[in-house]
């Protein structure tokens, strides 16, 4: 039995002799070893002081697809080679002409994409490219008995076969996989490294492993590397470690590298880690590479379609498809990953969008209306009341449109390429451009340029839609970004198997993530493929194999909860052979980068790292912390309002100024009061400050505007009343809902004056809401109404408070005199009204709603305005939902009957929640007084959870009183 070798000793064996070259599974294990290679030979002639350079010619070192090129293919004579491209091109006019025919009753395939469908053909393409190289060898393979013509599917299949090899010979092309012959050595010796993880393998074993010129070292033959692992990695090495998670799984993994990294010296470039499905790792591993000051190369590339420039594409299509709503001009513009020229107008566009609410075009009368030109238009005339430069605006957004819909509607490919090199110039600063964008973008102007010249070469192609076929092109483009800086090298699972770094960590080999199927045929259905005689390769043992040896020190992960659910470890962990043990492990404790921070601003600079007795310097984040920290020194301490009352005289009335709208006359509001009482910090952050958060979306009718549009409606129903009849009659109700629909279109008229066209039509399908739910208000309160005076809606209410140097002011919504010489008050409410248990006092005597209260109280106090008259009061005080079309009674006369929860209150037992009101006013004139604005007592910190200023007071996050 042949003595087991390691790739670097086979390798070594044979570097001499310059005949000999050598094949690898992937291109990347092929480069590991011509450069590893390259290293062999510059560090022997520098031992042998030979003056050789070391050179190594790296066309000795190719992957297995090239080998097949080179070796297996038929001769060409002058035919050139299909390629990605020329198959895109191909399929999307196939289809093309397929949805023609199947507009006119006659389609060209039958079952594969079903006639209904053929006209939306863009998502088929990538489908009907990638199976055409396997076609020929399914029809060769399959028995010839005609089962597979009786399949209208297999017939699609042999007619999209039959069209591309008509396709391939007028062009003078030829498919590799469709021309095959017998192996040729080309005056070379071949040494294959792990053959049996090729797909297509088993089609060529026979053959390869017969002839003279090859020689194949698969897996049983080879050894793990000759060096010993790295230290640090001993104890781990060939092992299969299971986490319960995949975070830690991750923590584990960092800290062990910036041991080999700290302890043994090992080149961060010398270390690799693979990652079945790496994009639900990539991010949280790079994070806790930062943490530790890990050096990351992600060799993982991503398709152009999801880079920047591809993100930028497809923004200009949605804002087509969108009819150039709000939202895709916002992604467009708003990306912040490109320099744009005229940032200033780019704003204004947005903010007026906004204001004026360009939610999306839409269809009128059998026209597609833009939105954005028709709000331009409504407002030109009237320039002078609106803050924004309409004129630049609209000329911005005109270019824009144009030079968008150009790239959309390009003719052909070179077409589509001068436009988007047009619009990298009218719209965006090249000199800004971050280097890594621009390196996609030139990529993505010469895959275009690419195929352009595909294009233009090839006859027969009916290419319809160049800029869907162009971003489905991009699809199927991976790109890896270069990096400048060495740093540890993270693969894709499958693409590193044969590389040996000092050390390679292999994660996630769950069942799931690690399983490798190949597969002859993998569009069919599984009944098809039996029927075709299709085989199929489990090779996720034979990948797992293959890791273990791929590095002088191997580790295998997995964790029992990865970050897309539970897992259970590949079955090919537990197989005699593949690893040493496979053993339970958490991450290290002492390793959680918290506790390393911790540990080194308490200036315990000799905290362990990895197990190693050695110092440890700051990392990046505590290095800038502790400048930031010197930046700081000799500052005075800076004012939390939580805790210390502000000193500062000035300051002070700066404050209350903003609180109380001295420019009004020093006044607070029942809301002011409510907010007060749940959070006088949140308070102060919202309204002194006026710290809100900015509205990024548009809202076309939200609860706010709908509340607002009810109550102006009720408001000009009630003058109305008012005015023609003094009285409500509850007799005229048919006369007043006449009115109401009169008033209900002259409140959407009036609304509409300050309104884009997109709210217009949001208007127009409002009125019958509104005057349903308004007309059943009517019907509801009729009653009680009958007779009384409206003395007001939307009425002005005050109460000073001479003693705090405040007043009390608000707006009731509708007062009406009874005939009894007392008040009625209605309080609208668009949804939910306050819970009972808000409106009365409580146990320590505040109320949890002081709207109504407030509103008593300062009607109440009004001056009677006759000498010796009674003072006002207050019989009837009720909230109506108008969405819910029910009322809750908060205060009646010697009420008849009461809920649960005390309400309606007899009004005479009603003076301690009015007292309660007054309370409240001092205690906001206090905090006033001194500037001081705490947090919710910890019993009280439920209203947290709904605050809208959290971020800024951090108390939730902090977990603890304000320090």
């Amino acid at each position: 039995m042949e003595t087991k070798r390691s790739i670097e000793s086979v390798i070594r064996t044979y570097l001499g002799d310059l005949s000999v070259r050598f094949v690898f599974p992937s291109a990347v294990a092929s480069g590991f070893w011509s450069e590893r290679s390259a290293e062999l030979m510059l560090a022997e002639s520098l031992a042998s002081r030979s003056g050789s350079t070391g050179a190594v010619d790296l066309e000795r070192f190719v992957a297995w697809d090239d080998f097949k090129a080179a070796t297996l293919a038929a001769d060409r004579d002058d035919r050139k080679p299909s390629n990605g491209a020329i198959r895109s091109l191909f399929s999307a006019s196939l289809l093309a002409e397929n949805a023609a025919s199947a507009a006119s009753g006659s389609a060209l395939l039958k079952e594969l994409i079903v006639p209904e469908h053929s006209g939306s053909y863009s998502s088929f393409v990538p489908s009907i490219a990638r199976l055409l190289p396997a076609l020929d060898g399914l029809f060769r393979r399959a028995p010839q008995s005609g089962s597979l013509g009786a399949d209208p599917y297999f017939s699609d299949l042999a007619y999209i076969r039959d069209r591309y090899g008509a396709f391939l010979q007028a062009n003078r092309l030829f498919e590799a996989a469709w021309d095959r012959m017998a192996f040729r050595p080309n005056a070379a010796s071949w040494i294959l490294f792990f053959p049996e993880l090729a797909e297509d393998w088993d089609q060529y074993e026979a053959e390869l492993t017969s002839v003279p010129g090859v020689r194949i070292f698969n897996i049983p033959s080879l050894a793990p590397s000759d060096d010993p692992p790295p230290p640090s990695v001993v104890a781990t090495n060939g092992k299969a470690l299971r986490f319960r998670t995949g975070r830690d799984e991750l923590r584990n993994l960092a800290a062990s590298i910036r041991s080999l990294i700290d302890s043994d010296a090992v080149r961060p470039s010398d270390i690799a880690v693979s990652i079945p499905r790496i994009d639900d790792y990539s991010e949280r591993l790079a994070q806790e590479f930062r943490l530790r000051d890990i050096p990351l190369d992600l060799r993982a590339g991503k398709p152009l379609a999801e880079h920047s420039v591809g993100r930028l594409l497809q923004a200009m299509a949605e804002c087509a498809s969108s009819r150039w709503s709000f939202r895709s001009i916002k992604d467009l513009l708003l990306d912040a990953a490109f320099p744009w020229k005229d940032e200033r107008t780019i704003r204004n566009l947005i903010d007026f969008g906004l204001r004026y609410r360009c939610v999306s075009g839409y269809a009128q009368d059998g026209e597609d209306v833009d939105v954005w030109i028709r709000s331009f238009d409504r407002f030109r005339e009237r320039e002078t009341g609106i803050d924004l430069p309409l004129g630049s605006i609209r000329a911005f957004y005109l270019r824009l449109k144009r030079n968008v819909s150009g790239i959309l509607h390009a003719s052909d490919f070179e077409d589509l390429r001068r436009k988007l090199v047009q619009f990298e110039s009218d719209f965006l600063i090249e000199e800004e451009m971050d280097e890594s964008i621009d390196r996609v973008f030139s990529r993505v102007v010469a895959e275009l340029a690419s195929l352009a010249e595909t294009q233009e070469a090839i006859v027969g192609l009916t290419i319809r839609d160049p800029f869907a076929l162009f971003m489905t092109h991009l699809r199927g483009i991976e790109y890896v970004f270069q990096q400048e800086m060495p740093g540890v090298r993270v693969y894709n699972y499958r693409v590193a198997a044969g590389i040996v770094p000092a050390a390679h960590f292999v994660l996630n080999l769950t069942q799931d993530s690690a399983t490798v199927r190949a597969e002859s045929v993998p569009f069919l259905r599984e009944d098809r493929k039996r029927l075709a005689l299709a085989q199929e390769r489990d090779l996720s043992a034979a990948f797992i194999q293959a890791y273990s040896l791929s590095g002088r020190a191997v580790v295998f992960h997995s964790a029992d909860r990865g970050f897309s659910g539970p897992s259970i470890p590949h079955a090919g962990l537990s197989r005699p052979g593949i690893v040493q043990e496979t053993a339970f492990a958490s991450a290290r404790v002492d390793e959680n980068p918290w506790e390393l921070d911790r540990a080194a601003a308490l200036g315990r600079d000799n905290a362990p790292r990895s197990g190693a007795a050695r110092p440890v310097g700051p990392s990046s984040v505590q290095r800038a912390a502790r400048a930031k920290s010197r930046e700081l020194e000799g500052c005075s301490p800076p004012l939390d309002m939580r805790r210390d009352p502000a000193a500062a005289a000035d300051l002070l009335e700066m404050i209350r100024n903003r609180l109380t709208r001295a420019s009004e006359g020093a006044r607070i509001s029942p809301t002011d009061l409510n907010e007060f009482a749940a959070c006088p910090y949140s308070w102060f952050l919202r309204r002194g400050l006026g710290i809100r958060e900015k509205d990024t979306e548009i809202a076309t009718v939200d609860q706010r505007e709908l509340g607002s549009l009810y109550h102006r409606v009720l408001e000009r129903l009630f003058i109305w009343i008012r005015e023609t009849d003094g009285r409500f009659r509850a007799e005229r109700l048919v006369v007043y809902k006449e009115a109401l629909a009169r008033e209900t279109d002259a409140a959407l008229a009036e609304a509409a004056v300050n309104e884009g066209a997109f709210q217009e039509s949001v208007y127009g399908m409002l009125r019958g809401r509104l005057f349903a739910s308004l007309a059943a208000y009517l019907d509801a309160d009729s009653t009680r109404l009958d007779s009384a005076a409206i003395t007001g809606a939307e009425l002005p209410l005050r109460r000073p408070y001479d003693e705090c140097g405040l007043a009390l002011s608000g707006v009731a919504d509708l007062v009406a005199l009874k005939n009894d010489g007392t008040y009625a008050l209605v309080d609208f409410k668009t949804g939910l009204m306050p819970r009972a248990a808000d409106l009365v006092c409580d146990d320590e005597g505040a109320i949890g709603d002081y709207q109504l209260a407030s509103y008593i109280r300062m009607i109440e106090a009004s001056d009677p305005g006759t000498s010796g008259s009674a003072p006002p009061r207050v019989s009837e005080a009720r909230f109506y939902s108008i969405d819910y079309r029910e009322f809750r009674q908060l205060l009646a006369d010697h009420p008849e009957r009461r809920s649960r929860t005390g309400i309606p209150v007899d009004r005479e037992e009603y003076d301690a929640s009015l007292a309660a009101v007054d309370d409240a006013v001092q205690a906001v004139a206090g905090a006033l007084g001194g500037a001081h604005y705490p947090v919710p007592a910890p019993g009280r910190r439920n209203v947290c959870f709904a605050c809208r200023v959290s971020t800024v007071c951090r108390l939730p996050f902090a977990g603890g009183e304000p320090s």
